[in-house]
């Protein structure tokens, strides 16, 4: 549930300058920090969010950074908030400073 905030906060952030009338841009939601946000909930979340906005014909991808553990360097292929941990070595996954998830308008609105 964590997530709704996140996506909320970035969401706004880029929608706030567009029209209230018409339909709305594309949008990338990048998770920057995956120990601390999960993409379908982020997928969720921003629909949700968008409709709310009235934007609900907007489009959005959902990306998500590599995470690598600090202590081993390996890629941690399943890094969620579930599971924080490294798959190779068991090590807590390092958390990425600023925003778990940030907002990017890659077409603009009509």
């Amino acid at each position: 549930m964590h997530e709704a905030g996140a996506v909320s906060g970035a969401i706004e952030k880029v929608i706030a300058g567009w029209p209230k009338t018409g339909t709305g841009g594309q949008l990338e939601l990048e998770i920057r920090d995956a120990t601390r946000a999960e993409s379908e909930s982020v997928a969720f979340y921003a629909a949700a969010i968008l409709a709310e906005h009235g934007y609900e014909t907007t489009t959005f991808t959902v990306t998500t950074n590599d995470t690598h553990c600090a202590l081993c360097g390996e890629l941690a292929v399943k890094a969620s908030p579930a599971d924080p941990q490294c798959d190779h070595c068991g090590a807590p996954l390092p958390q990425v400073p600023g925003p778990a998830v940030v907002c990017r308008e890659v077409a603009p609105c009509a």
